[in-house]
């Protein structure tokens, strides 16, 4: 399998979603990897506590890392979008 560009999308309670909601990050991020030249390979969004080790998402990523199957991680915050490419 070829490794792949992975976004990362995160509210950390669902009151938030109007602030900076899952959608707009996914907007954010999708116009950035565009203009990179970048192919998303999957969004990965939950909800909930960042500080928390129950984070699936989180921990898919971690395995993704794990069997080298990462290229870049895009993240959006209500400021930036950032890669790890």
């Amino acid at each position: 399998m070829e490794k792949g560009h992975y976004s990362v999308l995160r509210v950390s309670h669902l009151s938030q979603i109007d602030n900076f909601s899952i959608e707009q990050q996914k907007e954010s991020i999708e116009t950035y990897a565009r203009f990179h030249s970048i192919e998303i390979t999957e969004h990965l969004a939950e909800c909930g506590s960042g500080t928390t080790d129950e984070r699936k998402q989180i921990q898919t990523l971690y395995r993704l890392i794990e069997e080298d199957k990462v290229e870049g991680i895009l993240f959006a915050t209500s400021w930036i979008v950032s890669s790890g490419t």
